[in-house]
């Protein structure tokens, strides 16, 4: 705050209120640290009388994370961050990435939907607003595009397990056989590896006896399909299902 005659101030009000504390700096300068929400002309008083400023100064509070949903995402996702940003926001990054105006689907003093950056590589996000900045490190788990690199067995009947090896897979993953849900989906190994395969995480899938049913069709190819929240992965080769038929199976035209 900059003025004339100020060496011998001896109080600061903003709105009407005293302010938190205040430095003289010089006759023509005073340092302050504002209070919670205050808002309106600055006033300072001395032996020599008491001025007023002609302008209103407008308090912002800090920027506040209280959420974000979903709270697991990767690249290219939709988040919603939920806190304080009073003031409008003037920057956010995350992973490091700043967020184009373009990814801001939208925003207002309390909430901000907002598409995570391709180049993410992490989930700390970093906010700003004309009341400060905000950094938070837990708010959102990023989780990077799925891999799938190879399952086994190759060919199995209805109700086998089957393990896929890849990447980046992660607890509540979705397992598919073609449009056929999986039973089942345990991760053995959430962190990342790469080659060779055997040091990979791995998903253990159960086939839906029921869901999986082959009917007549004994056998049959279908691809496998990851699914989590950080994207979608299929196999480069087709699962074979190899139906063992019982005699309640057999068609009668397939004898002839």
């Amino acid at each position: 705050m900059t003025g004339a005659n100020l060496a011998g101030v001896h109080t600061v009000l903003i709105g009407g209120m005293p302010v938190r504390s205040f430095t003289v700096l010089s006759s023509t300068a005073i340092s302050v640290i504002v209070g919670p929400v205050t808002t309106g002309p600055i006033q300072v008083g001395s032996p020599l009388g008491g001025a007023a400023s002609s302008d209103v100064f407008t308090f912002f509070p800090s920027p506040l994370i209280s959420s974000v949903l979903p709270n697991a995402a990767g690249a290219g996702a939709v988040v919603r961050i939920r806190g304080t940003f009073g003031g409008g926001l003037i920057g956010l990054t995350i992973g490091g990435i700043v967020v184009p105006e373009a990814d801001l689907v939208s925003h207002d003093d309390g909430s901000i939907s907002v598409r995570v950056p391709a180049r993410a590589t992490n989930a700390t996000i970093v906010l700003s607003t004309p009341g400060g900045t905000v950094v938070s490190t837990n708010a959102l788990t990023f989780v990077g595009v799925p891999r799938l690199l190879s399952f086994t067995p190759a060919v199995a009947a209805t109700g086998a397990v089957v393990t896929i090896i890849g990447e980046h897979f992660v607890s509540g993953a979705s397992v598919y056989f073609g449009r056929v849900p999986a039973r089942s989906a345990t991760v053995n190994n959430t962190h990342e590896r790469r080659f060779p395969p055997q040091d990979a995480p791995t998903l253990t899938h159960l086939l839906d006896k029921q869901n999986a049913s082959l009917s007549s069709h004994w056998i049959r190819s279908v691809f496998i399909t990851v699914r989590t929240p950080g994207g979608v992965t299929t196999s480069a080769t087709q699962f074979v299902y190899n139906h063992t038929p019982s005699l309640g199976d057999i068609d009668p035209l397939d004898l002839l």
